[in-house]
């Protein structure tokens, strides 16, 4: 059998080559990533301390010059005399008062808008008349468009809502918020209305409870009065414990 004469450009030699090259390429790639800046979030110290502040206590009481530490979100110590922790951040409230902040236990803070208000309709003799949106329209029970129990006020935020700066100015530091739409709204989420860069930052809790209304204006039809909302929002929890007792035997 000849021997084959294999180039060192060509052929085989030259496929052992390239692969080689290739490799080394490869091997250096996660060393140009690693080169690469990687973005970290902010080293926020786990507790601090407000010193020489006058501070308006809860209950009411004024303190000229106090010290109030807080950890990890918490406040665990409020006094005259109270000792800053050892590594604490250090903040001077010379010349500054602490109050209280007050929580608002129902709004729609960053959720600005929903889908609609209900379209406006010609009043009948036989009650509103005009142009029906199917979309938004509710021909009776079997369609509840009203529940939303799946939706999460957590979600969707907008820091666009001129109303978390206007709850903050007038002393809000904390809200339950829920989404302004159907009979079950979904589920409500609590929020910290301080500084944030994305307002999912705000999120304290969630979910924090499932909220329910009596009216709604985002779409037409069943149930078209209170009672009419009564009915609708009994069958739902009826229809609920029939479909656990339905699971369970399955």
């Amino acid at each position: 059998m000849r021997r084959r004469l294999l180039s060192p450009r060509g052929g085989p030699a030259g496929g052992i080559h390239v692969a080689l090259a290739l490799a080394v390429s490869m091997a250096a790639m996660p060393r140009a990533a690693e080169a690469q800046p990687r973005p970290t979030r902010p080293d926020v110290p786990r507790h601090y301390a407000v010193t020489g502040a006058r501070i308006v206590t809860g209950t009411g009481q004024t303190l000229d010059r106090g010290t109030v530490v807080v950890r990890d979100g918490v406040i665990t110590a409020v006094g005259a005399n109270i000792p800053v922790p050892a590594g604490a951040w250090v903040i001077d409230g010379a010349g500054k008062t602490l109050y209280p902040g007050f929580v608002d236990a129902l709004t729609t803070l960053g959720h600005p808008g929903a889908r609609g208000a209900r379209p406006a309709a010609a009043a009948g003799p036989f009650g509103p008349q005009g142009t029906i949106d199917e979309s938004r329209h509710s021909w009776g029970p079997e369609d509840r468009p009203g529940t939303l129990s799946w939706m999460s006020a957590a979600e969707g935020l907008s820091a666009a809502d001129d109303r978390l700066e206007q709850w903050r100015n007038a002393g809000f530091t904390t809200a339950l918020t829920v989404r302004d739409e159907g009979l079950v709204s979904g589920q409500a989420a609590l929020l910290n209305l301080g500084g944030f860069v994305r307002p999912r930052e705000m999120v304290v809790a969630t979910p924090v409870a499932m909220h329910l209304k009596l009216q709604d204006r985002s779409f037409t039809g069943y149930p078209g009065s209170l009672m009419g909302s009564f009915a609708y929002l009994k069958q739902l929890y009826l229809d609920a414990a029939f479909y656990d007792r339905v699971w369970s035997a399955y």
